[in-house]
């Protein structure tokens, strides 16, 4: 910069000194010495002053301008022009005014890319020169150089404005100002950086690519991803921008911008002009402005003092936004996404819509008027709300939540927890099912907690009457004022006060008190299935006349009361008073009762007890083993009771109808025992006591002490000893069997003559009719047995007792029968089914569930005589008859196994009960009637086996394929101890070609497969009969037997045991066997029971004759060892 020189002061002053001097010169000459020498001084002095003076004058007309100041770019830049404006330079009064602004310029140079992109300026020059005109005055003292000091870069006038065209887009510049008057330049501006425009439409890939600052980008620019903007830059508008770009501190954007894409970050003191649309995940990290309703993607962050107050318009936010600092969020009713986190101490004025779910406030927060928030909404610390807001599910509170503001109903959502105290005030807030509330809450006024499932935590205190919902937890001591109501399933813990003030509390079905509570002096009304802590105590009268209530051990009550049905004492109870109990009341061990309590029906003492001097027992009374009744006491004791062993009656007590003594009791002379009373097993009676009838002994009972008087009905297990001289009665029932007639005994086993008896299995006469057999039955004894009968009988549930009743059919009465077949004894009686007709084989029984209530399945257990069969009928070709009282039919029954060891056969699964009989079919030639075709499948052959599938392990049956022409067919399956009968399959498809299906079953409780490791099917009509043994162990335990009958030849066999079977070789026969079997000769058992059925062998003239005269006769009989030959060892025989 060039200087004023301060010669330049003193120009024009030489005229001054010059005519001074002339004036001092002359008055000098003319006076004294002394006088001039005084002049002199004087003249001296005051050409200083002037000097002096018009020194200052003219430093002071020459002072330099003040720099121009407030440089800015007063219009955008364009790519090839740039407009700067300025404040004007300061001037001294009386100073030459401001002619021209004379601005240099420098110009930014970058060289390299990426990290290694560096800029600098050059040095200053005149700016340009282009379109500025150079201004005059004058050069100043010392200056000559018109080129170097006449400054060109001049505006050429004072105006404040200067526009620079034909510059280069994009390009950087630095500009000072210097204000140029008559007497030069002025003081220089403050540097100023300015920036031509780029190009619109410009696009950028490389996200190394490095801007400097002030870059000028033109409309519609696109960005790379990733790109940082590290200095401020001009945009343009309709800039798109890539993900994870990053913008310098202060930045501005003008005009709508592209900001899409994700990961973008502003940096603190940004600012929006207008409205824009962020994508995800937009990373504001300070004070921010915006303006106008802008949209945010979802995850957006925003640092502290971002400002969306402009204008009052709804912003709206994307899921996951992050408010990390207070914000400004202005009047605006903004729409905020799912999971916004919202930063401590945040206002907010007006409504918002906070109806997306999992929201978080921190502590501080204040509403200022009412909201809706969505579910999840956290509310972390102490926050202050106004109005009646509405809380969506799930919602979380801090500690010192504040709802009392105007004592507006807050609405919660169900599973809201307060994990805090807080201050709901006095307004009736509706609070969601399983809502949660801190330890110590206080509630004043009455709430809305009819919603199930709540929880109050230990310390919680109610200050007037509340309506609790299902499922209410108290989970500690809790304080309850007034009359409360509680729903269904409430818990209290230990502490639970309901005494103040003395109001009735009405409890739901299902209440726990799972710690003792204060009850206080209100009758409270429990509900069902209520139940109470150990040590609980009841002071005056409750409601308890609900069903099935639970007191643990030490329940003391301190008046009467009255127990519904079921009630349950689990331990030591004490009692006041003629208490009053429903039925099937439970009691443990050391209940103790005062005189004349009411016990209902079914009343069980589980544990010992201890009875007042006078007491009367229910119907159906259970009594715990060793229970002791003092003697002097008196006693009642009605139908049913239940005696466990080691029971002590102390004296002689009287029983009525269906009493049980499960084992050996303590018994009084003249006891006195009712009809159907039933004693366990080794019971000595060593004095005289009374029976009524049907008494039931057990086994091994002892009379031997003296004689008893018994009556009709009456059974005796095994075992049982006599008097001598004990008279058994008609229709009593010994081990031996009923007693057609009285026998007086003459030794201790008292064993009736044959003549007396109808012993187990045997035929009744015609004409003789005993009595039916009442047995108690009950819940805790489900089975009826009577060794006489040979016949027992097992329930699936009881629910009700009372006695049953077996009754032995005359023969002459037994409905839908006539005279017998086959079978010549006058005892048997035909009955047809719809699979044919059948000689009754035995005595037939009706039997009933009489006075008793069951349900489910019934299995049954009926003897036979193996020496009363028909010639022609075995044992395996016994059934169970059952004839319908409804349809006035008879039927043959499914699910029986013959135990040919104990002459019985047991069926299961039968749902209804009448008369039953076991039977045998009344012809082998003509089974109901039906015609044979003994040539249909052959000669001599009626019957066809199609297939033989077994499997012992998951079906646990055998199922036959079979055709018969005579009669209906006979499936039975054989082991070492027993039998099993089949049935008809519930399908049938093959009906239509004259086949059916019949399936037996097979399983360790039925046939022990296990211990003969082998089974033997048997199948049978009228006339032929086929049988083949299944060896387990070398045929599997499943599998399938193949009969190929090409005209009804079994010369084809085929055996499969698994999916891939090897073969074996075996004469005539095709067998799949696996793994590699070795064929042995019992392997395949195919005996011949009935004549002209065989499997057809070719056979030598010698070997027909042998044939012929072993099947001569039309019912041969064979031997064990010609039954038990099997196929193949008769056919390897003709080889041998």
């Amino acid at each position: 910069m060039d200087h004023v020189n301060i010669k330049s002061a003193f120009v024009g002053l030489e005229k001054y000194f010059i005519r001074g001097f002339f004036v001092c010169f002359t008055l000098v000459n003319k006076h004294s010495v002394g006088y001039r020498v005084f002049t002199i001084l004087t003249i001296s002095l005051v050409f200083t002053f002037l000097l002096t003076m018009a020194a200052a004058s003219q430093v002071a007309a020459t002072a330099v301008p003040a720099a121009p100041s407030g440089v800015s770019q007063c219009k955008p830049a364009t790519a090839i022009k740039i407009v700067l404006c300025w404040t004007a330079s300061t001037i001294l009064s009386g100073s030459p005014g401001v002619e021209s602004y004379y601005i240099t310029n420098a110009t930014e140079t970058c060289t390299g890319e990426g990290a290694n992109r560096s800029c600098s300026f050059g040095g200053f020059s005149a700016s340009f020169n282009a379109g500025l005109n150079q201004t005059g005055g004058a050069l100043g003292a010392g200056l000559s150089d018109l080129t170097k000091h006449r400054h060109g870069a001049g505006t050429g006038s004072g105006a404040t404005i200067a526009n620079f065209t034909g510059l280069e887009a994009g390009q950087v510049y630095k500009f000072i100002i210097y204000a140029d008057t008559d007497h030069g330049l002025g003081a220089a501006s403050t540097e100023f950086v300015a920036t031509t425009a780029l190009g619109s439409g410009g696009s950028y890939t490389n996200s190394s690519k490095v801007f400097g600052n002030g870059t000028n980008f033109g409309a519609s620019t696109s960005f790379a991803a990733n790109q940082d903007f590290a200095s401020f830059q001009n945009f343009g508008a309709t800039q798109t921008f890539g993900s994870g770009t990053g913008f310098a501190q202060d930045q501005t954007f003008n005009g709508t911008q592209d900001f899409s894409a994700g990961a973008i970050k502003f940096d603190s003191g940004t600012q929006f002009s207008t409205v824009q649309t962020f994508g995800t995940g937009a990373n504001f990290t300070g004070a921010t402005t915006f303006t106008g309703a802008n949209t945010f993607g979802d995850s957006a962050k925003f640092g502290k003092g971002a400002d969306f107050s402009i204008g009052g318009n709804k912003q709206t936010f994307g899921a996951g936004g992050n408010f990390s600092g207070v914000a400004k969020f202005g009047a605006g009713n903004h729409v905020f996404g799912a999971s916004t986190l919202f930063a401590q101490d945040q206002t907010f004025n007006g409504t918002k819509d906070f109806s997306a779910g999992s929201m978080k406030f921190d502590s501080g927060t204040q509403f200022s008027t009412v909201q809706t928030f969505g579910t999840g909404a956290n509310f972390t610390g102490a926050t202050t709300f106004t109005g009646a807001n509405t809380f969506g599910d799930s919602a979380k509170f801090g500690k010192g939540a504040d709802f009392s503001i105007g004592g507006a109903i807050q609405n919660f959502g169900a599973g809201g927890n307060f994990s805090g105290v807080a201050k709901f005030g006095a307004g009736n807030h509706v609070f969601g099912a399983s809502t949660l509330f801190a330890q110590d809450q206080t509630f004043n006024g009455t709430k809305d907690f009819s919603a199930g499932s709540m929880k109050f935590d230990s310390g919680t205190q109610f200050s007037t009457v509340q309506t609790f919902g299902t499922g209410a937890n108290f989970t500690g001591a809790t304080t309850f004022t007034g009359a409360n109501t509680f729903g269904d399933s409430a818990k209290f813990g230990k502490g639970a006060d309901f005494s103040i003030g003395g109001a009735i509390q009405n409890f739901g079905a299902g209440g726990n008190f799972s710690g003792v509570a204060k009850f206080g002096a209100g009758n409270h009304v429990f509900g069902a299935s209520t139940l109470f802590a150990q040590d609980q105590t009841f002071n005056g009268t409750k409601d308890f006349s609900a069903g099935s209530m639970k007191f643990d051990s030490n329940a003391q009550f301190s008046t009467v009361q009255t127990f519904g049905t079921g009630a349950n004492f689990t331990g030591q109870t004490i009692f006041t008073g003629a208490n009053t109990f429903g039925e099937s009341a439970k009691f443990g061990m050391g209940a103790n009762f005062p005189a004349g309590q009411a016990f209902g029906t079914g009343a069980n003492f589980s544990g010992k007890a201890i009875f007042g001097a006078t007491q009367t027992f229910p119907i159906d009374a259970l009594f715990a083993t060793g229970q002791v009744f003092t003697a002097a006491s008196t006693y009642t004791f009605d139908d049913f009771a239940l005696f466990k062993s080691g029971t002590d009656f102390g004296s002689a007590r009287t029983f009525d109808i269906g009493t049980q003594f499960d084992s050996t009791m303590t018994f009084y002379p003249s006891m006195v025992f009712g009809e159907s009373i039933k004693f366990g097993d080794t019971q000595v009676f060593a004095d005289s006591v009374t029976f009524g009838k049907h008494q039931m002994f057990g086994a091994n009972t002892d009379f031997t002490a003296q004689t008893q008087t018994f009556l009709e009905g009456t059974t005796f297990g095994t075992g049982t000893t006599f008097a001598v001289d004990q008279v058994i009665p008609l229709n009593s029932v010994p081990s031996a069997g009923l007693m057609l007639s009285p026998f007086t005994c003459v030794d201790a086993a008292c064993v009736p003559p044959a003549s007396n008896l109808l012993k187990p299995g045997e035929f009744l006469s015609p004409g003789t009719d005993p009595i039916a057999i009442l047995t108690s039955l009950s819940s805790s004894d489900p089975s009826v047995s009577i060794p006489g009968l040979g016949f027992i009988m097992n329930f699936t549930t009881v629910s009700g007792t009372g006695n049953t009743s077996v009754d032995p059919i005359d023969p002459a009465a037994l409905p839908g029968s006539s005279d017998s077949v086959r079978n010549a004894d006058s005892g048997s009686s035909s009955v047809a089914t719809t699979g044919g007709s059948f000689d009754t084989i035995g005595t037939a029984l009706d039997i009933s569930a009489g006075s008793a209530t069951v349900s489910g399945d019934i299995q049954i257990t009926m003897p036979y005589d193996d020496t009363a069969l028909t010639p022609g009928v075995t044992e395996a070709d016994l059934v169970v008859l059952h004839y319908d009282t409804t349809a006035e039919t008879w039927s043959e029954v499914d699910n029986c196994t013959i135990d040919a060891s104990a002459n019985n056969i047991t069926c299961t699964g039968i749902t209804s009960l009448s008369p039953f009989s076991i039977g045998a079919a009344t012809s082998g030639a003509s089974p109901g009637g039906m015609d044979c075709d003994t040539n249909a499948y052959g000669p001599g052959k009626s019957l066809a086996i199609h297939e033989i599938t077994w499997d012992t392990l998951e079906a646990n049956e055998v199922q036959v394929i079979a055709s018969s022409k005579c009669g209906p067919v006979q499936l039975k399956v054989f082991t070492q101890q027993s039998i099993a009968s089949g049935g008809l399959a519930q399908e049938q498809p093959y009906l239509a070609d004259n086949k059916v299906v019949m399936r037996a079953p097979v399983q360790h409780t039925v046939l022990d497969v296990s211990a003969s490791q082998s089974f033997r099917v048997l199948v049978e009509n009228a006339w032929n009969s086929f049988d083949q043994t299944i060896y387990t162990d070398l045929h599997g335990s499943s599998g399938t037997l193949l009969l190929n009958f090409q005209k009804q030849d079994y010369s084809h066999v085929t055996l499969f045991m698994d999916d891939e079977p090897q073969l074996a070789a075996a004469p005539s026969y095709g067998m799949f066997m696996d793994p590699e079997p070795q064929l042995a000769m019992e392997a395949i058992d195919h005996t011949i029971l009935r004549p002209n059925y065989d499997a057809e062998p070719e056979l030598t003239p010698a070997e027909m004759e042998i044939w012929a005269s072993t099947y001569s006769d039309a019912e041969p009989q064979l031997t064990e060892q010609e039954k038990q030959m099997s196929f193949l060892d008769w056919l390897f025989s003709l080889f041998s």
